[in-house]
């Protein structure tokens, strides 16, 4: 949590920085599948009433300045919860899977040749190498 571990208020954009990536960790170990760009949807492995002080926080930051601070509270103590809870799990929710990167490659470097082939970018291409 960075620099919001250490004061006491923290301006509401960082947070969210932070609030995003901690909801799409937990999406992740719950539902193992892509991460919606909306926020509403993280919101489901959550519980209803911390959802709800999240909502609150958005709304307030509708309302304010970018360099409002806003106070230390229960939803920064639960943040910092979730992230030590995630930390200690990481390697088994979050391990980074190598199956299928030998045909993503593959498939990268068909596109690059069929882009050059069709010199589409051969110019660009040459430029670059």
């Amino acid at each position: 949590m960075g620099g919001l571990r250490e004061a006491d208020r923290y301006k509401l954009k960082s947070f969210f920085y932070l609030l995003r990536s901690l909801l799409s960790c937990i999406w992740i170990t719950k539902d193992k599948a892509v991460v919606p760009m909306e926020i509403e949807p993280l919101f489901c492995y959550i519980e209803t009433e911390t959802a709800e002080k999240i909502r609150q926080l958005i709304r307030l930051k509708a309302t304010v300045g970018e360099k409002y601070l806003h106070q230390k509270d229960e939803l920064h103590e639960w943040a910092k919860d979730k992230l030590a809870l995630l930390d200690k799990a990481k390697e088994e929710y979050l391990g980074v899977s190598q199956a299928g990167m030998h045909s993503l490659n593959d498939f990268f470097i068909q596109m690059l040749e069929r882009s050059y082939d069709t010199g589409a970018g051969k110019s660009q291409w040459m430029a670059a190498v």
